[in-house]
């Protein structure tokens, strides 16, 4: 009925399995449930719904990890085969969903991260940098986002 998309680099949160079947039973039919960390984005507390994992967005988080029912992306590949990519997808999906009338939510607390974010894997896209190095970027820019 849905499924779950995971980049090469997903890290799962220790209760994914449980989080990822709450999400499950939240998710609406025509709907995209963004359940990473994605360069330390997160729902602020003020627009959180309590007792809820998935909260409304405007747009996509990145593409680390999402949940999409059987209609959203059947409606998703739809569009894409008519609208030709000229952006990394992500950005293409803030285009498509609200076209579309996909609902976009994002999961708080996240359950999966990046493992080439936080250092734990090596990254083609940031070889450049240590691991190490990579790590401490990423520490810094959640705490900075969180204090924002």
């Amino acid at each position: 009925p849905f499924a779950l998309v995971l980049e090469d680099d997903a890290v799962l949160a220790r209760r994914f399995t449980e989080s990822l079947e709450r999400a499950a039973r939240e998710l609406p039919d025509f709907a995209v449930a963004y359940l990473g960390a994605g360069d330390n984005w997160h729902v602020p507390r003020h627009q959180r719904r309590a007792g809820s994992l998935l909260h409304p967005a405007l747009n996509s988080r990145t593409t680390d990890a999402y949940l999409i029912p059987r209609a959203a992306a059947a409606a998703r590949l739809a569009w894409l085969a008519e609208h030709p990519m000229s952006k990394p997808i992500g950005h293409v999906y803030n285009d498509c969903d609200p076209a579309l009338g996909v609902t976009v939510l994002w999961a708080e607390p996240t359950i999966v991260t990046q493992g080439s974010f936080t250092g734990r894997f090596a990254s083609a896209i940031h070889q450049k940098r240590p691991r190490w190095m990579q790590a401490i970027l990423f520490s810094y820019r959640r705490i900075a986002r969180a204090l924002r």
